[in-house]
Order: structure tokens, then C-alpha cells, then sequence
């Protein structure tokens, strides 16, 4: 066997070598993969659980408010249960958004909304925002405001949706001088917030709306009149 072939089954023994570690790899990741979805769906169907007891049993709270510390053993436990908190709350009204709201504010569970608003992915600082316009409150208008001066497009139409959301009249104010250009999309989304829930507002606030630099915020000022309780 000459130099040649010698190199060759060289070449061929290094190729399947390398084969079976990639083949051997992918295996591997899948099982992991695999394991953690399964993990995670039990994880949720678990906290989905304890939940249904709290909302649907008020004289069980202390209970499930126990299972929950218990079960919150990760930032991932939190970010689960804060999604499943905010489908509730944007889903459904009156006593079960309270509780499902009363369960964010008791477990401290804005920090990992707020804390995600920083993040560098666009799509979670999103999901933060919506996270806090669903169960938030007026105090966390400071911390979505500085979001309407973004890089990306979606974070600071939701920025602007949901300060108008948990601000009303004052979200409004704040953000008079900074909304931008203001897409017919998010236009119509705070149409509707207006319609929904009338807000208190006074006669020199609706003035500076009407009077405004920003062409986009003096268009949504001809609406005020109808939609907000005008005040002197």
C-alpha cells in the first residue's frame, strides 16, 4: 500500500469519525430538547393548576399562595406563571382579573416585566410591555416611557399603546412631546382605549393636546372631547 491509499483511508476514517460525533450530537441535543419541552409543559400544567384553585377558590388562597412559593424555583417558573397571569388578565374581567392581578403585585412579579424591558431582544421588551399594560399600574409609566425613543418600530408603537393604557390623562401628558409618528394601527388601538375607559381630563390639558407640536398627538386631541370627561 503506497503513500497515497494510506493518506486516502486516512481521510476516510477522519470523515465517519467526524459523522458519528455530529450524528451522536444531534442526538443528544433532541433528547435534551425533548426533555426540557416536557418539563416545561408539566412545569406549566402544574402552575395552571395551583392558579385554578386561587381564582376559582378565594377561601383556598393561603393554600395556593404556599404551593406557589414553593413551586417558584427559577427566573423560568416566574416568566411562566407571569405569562399565564397576563392571558388571564387580558382574557377576563372583574374578580378573576383582580385575583389573577393580585397574584403579580403580592409575588413581585413586575421585576421580571421590568427587568425584560432592558433586554436585547426586541420581541421581549414587547412582551414586558404588554406584560406591565395588562397587569401593571400608573407607576410604571417612567419605565415604559424612555421605549418611545427605541430603535425598533414594534417597541415603541406597544410603548405608546400601553402608556395610554396604565397612564390615561397623565400618560398622555407625559408623552405629548415624544409620541413621534403614530401609525393608523396604533392610532386606532388608542381610539379604542379612549372609547373603553373615558378619562378624566382638564380643560388647559386638553388645550395643550389641541395645541400641540405633534401633528399625530393633535389629531388624537379632536377625539378627547368625545371620548374623555372634560373637567374645569
Amino acid at each position: 500500500m503506497n503513500t497515497g491509499d494510506q493518506f486516502l483511508i486516512y481521510c476516510i476514517f477522519v470523515v465517519l469519525i467526524f459523522l458519528l460525533i455530529v450524528v451522536f450530537g444531534i442526538g443528544i441535543s433532541r433528547s435534551f430538547f425533548i426533555l426540557r419541552d416536557k418539563n416545561y409543559h408539566k412545569r406549566e400544567k402544574t402552575l395552571q393548576s395551583i392558579l385554578s384553585m386561587i381564582l376559582n377558590h378565594p377561601d383556598k388562597k393561603k393554600a395556593g399562595y404556599s404551593k406557589l412559593k414553593k413551586f417558584l424555583k427559577s427566573d423560568n417558573d416566574h416568566q411562566v406563571l407571569v405569562d399565564l397571569l397576563t392571558s388571564i388578565g387580558y382574557n377576563l374581567s372583574g374578580q378573576y382579573f383582580e385575583r389573577a392581578k393580585a397574584i403579580y403585585d403580592d409575588f413581585k412579579l413586575e421585576e421580571f416585566s421590568i427587568k425584560n424591558l432592558n433586554s436585547t431582544n426586541w420581541d421581549k421588551i414587547v412582551e414586558a410591555i404588554i406584560e406591565l399594560s395588562v397587569l401593571g399600574s400608573e407607576k410604571h409609566t417612567k419605565n415604559i416611557l424612555p421605549l418611545l425613543e427605541h430603535h425598533n418600530s414594534n417597541v415603541r408603537r406597544q410603548a405608546k399603546i400601553a402608556i395610554v393604557e396604565i397612564g390615561k390623562s397623565k400618560g398622555l401628558m407625559q408623552m405629548e412631546d415624544k409620541i413621534g409618528v403614530m401609525s393608523s394601527w396604533t392610532y386606532i388601538s388608542i381610539l379604542s382605549i379612549l372609547h373603553r375607559t373615558p378619562f378624566k381630563l382638564g380643560n388647559k390639558e386638553l388645550e395643550k393636546l389641541q395645541n400641540s407640536r405633534n401633528p399625530s398627538m393633535r389629531k388624537l386631541s379632536s377625539h378627547l372631547g368625545r371620548f374623555s370627561v372634560i373637567y374645569q
